[in-house]
């Protein structure tokens, strides 16, 4: 017997109220990317299995409360540009940023996702 789940519905956000919620998230987000970056072409399972669980939330569709989808709609995050930049990003950038060296590339733009880099461009939606 199939269940319908109810679909997340947005609430207006409130940035004092919900923002260490947010942020928090985008952390998850983030460290989901560097997973996917950093271990899609290992020879050790373990590893190849992280990077293909970060694969899944970030890509694959979901109607879980805690799915990618959702986080973005609830927490007015750019999901298109998560995913983008999730399937830009190298092992080698990831090494760069987990090491401390953070630069641009002026034709990629920047290889890290900072919070505030979804503040600047975008005002809320997915």
């Amino acid at each position: 017997m199939m269940l319908n789940r109810p679909r997340i519905v947005p609430l207006p956000f409130d940035p004092e109220k919900y923002g260490a919620i947010r942020m928090l998230w985008i952390k998850v987000i983030i460290r989901a990317a560097y997973d996917y970056a950093l271990w899609k072409e290992s020879n050790n399972v373990r590893l190849r299995r992280m990077a293909e669980d970060a694969f899944r939330w970030l890509f694959a569709e979901s109607t879980l409360a805690n799915s990618f989808q959702n986080i973005c709609i609830q927490y007015s995050l750019p999901m298109m540009k998560i995913r983008a930049y999730a399937k830009r990003l190298t092992r080698e950038d990831v090494r760069k940023l987990e090491f401390g060296e953070i630069h641009r590339d002026h034709d990629k733009g920047p290889i890290a996702l900072l919070p505030d880099d979804l503040e600047e461009e975008f005002d809320g939606g997915c």
